[in-house]
């Protein structure tokens, strides 16, 4: 009795050895790449503004894919006039707004809508010969001018 529940065991993995059916090799599939325009890396450098900068290279890539003219728009622009509307708000609410270098996307389409774009030829935001930005000191003193404003009580209406 053994054996043949020794051999039928046998005879059964042997069975699943050969149960696998061969699928035919499938190669792979290749698809043209098409090389779309895009503007220059640009270095966003000491400072917490990358999504400005990449915001700012979607609109100008948007606009060379739609046939427009090919544009360089200025982050720093667009960074100046949010650093406001972050100010503003940190007044607003005593203090407990978030008031920091980050921010979102759609801080710079909302900053546009407000403020419009200009070319970075006329705003680069560079001063006095600098090559790179750095906002570590900038946001730094800003934290403090806002800090030292709302121990004044009551705040000066041009406080801005």
């Amino acid at each position: 009795m053994k054996r043949i529940f020794f051999a039928f065991g046998f005879l059964l993995s042997v069975g699943f050895l050969f149960a696998q059916t061969s699928a035919p090799l499938q190669t792979p599939q290749f698809y043209d790449v098409k090389t779309l325009k895009a503007t220059p890396v640009k270095n966003q450098a000491m400072t917490g503004t990358c999504w400005c900068f990449a915001t700012t290279s979607l609109v100008e890539s948007e606009e060379i894919r739609r046939d427009k003219q090919e544009i360089d728009l200025s982050e720093m622009f667009t960074v100046r006039n949010i650093y406001i509307e972050k100010a503003k708000n940190y007044i607003l609410r005593g203090g407990k707004a978030q008031f920091g270098e980050g921010g979102l996307g759609h801080d710079e389409i909302h900053a546009a809508a407000l403020y419009g774009a200009v070319p970075v030829a006329e705003y680069s935001g560079l001063i006095n010969g600098e090559k790179s930005y750095n906002h570590q000191k900038l946001f730094n003193e800003l934290q403090h001018y806002l800090d030292s404003t709302l121990k004044k009580q009551p705040i000066a209406s041009n406080w801005l």
